[in-house]
């Protein structure tokens, strides 16, 4: 382990409880700040899968209306990948497609074209990876990479 890892799972254990405590002091959690997308992908990052999972699940439960954000069902879909719990990883990916339809084909490598279509958000633009911080755009391996592309040529 090495001491980035444990920073990202030192941070993501930190974000958690600050979601936890604020959920036991007021009965709800008024994340206008984005904690909850943050806390997954710095366990994946972190090399904590089980964790990551664990909160993806609590995610799912507390926020079952919310509408998401592109990176963090990416590192949801590649945690369920990684876990291989195939069904859940394949409708979590097309969600993460849904979110941001430019994410994945950038992921992959390639310049999507650009759609003539009205975006709800800034999440959904094509330069909405770039704004991204570096340390939250997914590494692929060889094969989430080749899970992506057929996943994408599937559809």
């Amino acid at each position: 382990m090495s001491d980035v890892q444990k920073k990202l799972r030192e941070r993501a254990t930190r974000l958690k409880r600050a979601l936890a405590n604020e959920q036991r002091k007021f009965g709800q959690i008024n994340d206008g700040a984005g904690k909850r997308y943050l806390v997954g992908p710095l366990y994946v990052l972190g090399g904590e899968l089980q964790k990551a999972l664990d909160f993806y699940a609590w995610y799912e439960k507390e926020f079952s209306d919310d509408i998401g954000e592109p990176i963090h069902y990416s590192f949801w879909a590649l945690a369920l990948f990684t876990a291989g719990d195939m069904e859940k990883a394949n409708a979590t990916l097309l969600e993460t497609m849904l979110q941001n339809v430019y994410l994945l084909p950038t992921l992959l490598g390639s310049r999507p074209a650009l759609y003539d279509i009205w975006h709800s958000s800034n999440l959904r633009h094509s330069d909405y990876l770039g704004e991204m911080p570096p340390a939250f755009v997914p590494r692929l391996t060889v094969e989430e990479h080749s899970w992506i592309e057929e996943q994408l040529a599937s559809l």
